[in-house]
């Protein structure tokens, strides 16, 4: 008999990739924007080499990136970078359309964690 049902957040609740995504870009926008110099497109594929590699909660994927890019790491660069990807990724925590409504009805009959 089932009694209590555990879920993951990441792609279960929350969409963590399209999160991942958006606050990648931005996060490269702002680096650029900061004088980093590579094209966007590219540092795209920069930064997913690393997650690639490390796992995509690598929390240094922006210091091995810049390190990549330039040699050495710019620390405005890199503060300009986590603070954007800071700001996105809350707009873009939120759960799937029906989860909700399902956890709701899930919770009327077990436990839920």
């Amino acid at each position: 008999m089932i009694k209590a049902i555990l879920f993951d957040i990441d792609n279960t609740l929350i969409d963590f990739m399209t999160m991942k995504k958006k606050s990648c870009e931005t996060a490269v926008d702002a680096m650029i924007s900061s004088g980093l110099k590579i094209k966007k497109e590219k540092a795209m594929q920069e930064v997913y080499k690393i997650y690639d590699k490390r796992g995509m909660e690598y929390q240094q994927v922006f210091q091995e990136f810049i390190k990549k890019v330039n040699g050495n790491i710019d620390y405005k660069i890199l503060a300009n970078g986590i603070i954007a990807y800071r700001k996105i990724k809350e707009t873009y925590l939120v759960s799937y359309s029906n989860v909700l409504p399902t956890l709701i009805e899930l919770s009327k009959k077990y436990k839920l964690g």
